[in-house]
């Protein structure tokens, strides 16, 4: 739905998790920015051609229905996640 923006606030599990030493250092900030996209694969391309750097390839995600998710970062924007539509 073009047009549509969703913010989802969301707290690590008790216990050790992959943000910890951000949340340490950043505080309570946002942590990524998520797009959701049609296609995984060519918009992870053009976002290569912009220097955004895989942090890994689009794999399913249980939390997302077993759409296919992946971040990217930049060093001057940060990481962002693309989640398939599909």
């Amino acid at each position: 739905k073009t047009g549509m923006m969703t913010i989802e606030l969301v707290s690590p599990l008790k216990g050790p998790s992959p943000i910890d030493n951000l949340l340490k250092s950043n505080g309570v900030v946002p942590y990524h920015i998520c797009y959701r996209v049609d296609n995984i694969m060519q918009a992870m391309e053009d976002l290569f051609e912009e220097g955004f750097k895989p942090l890994f390839m689009p794999v399913p995600s249980v939390a997302m229905n077993n759409r296919e998710i992946c971040y990217l970062y930049h060093l001057d924007v940060g990481t962002i996640e693309l989640v398939s539509n599909k």
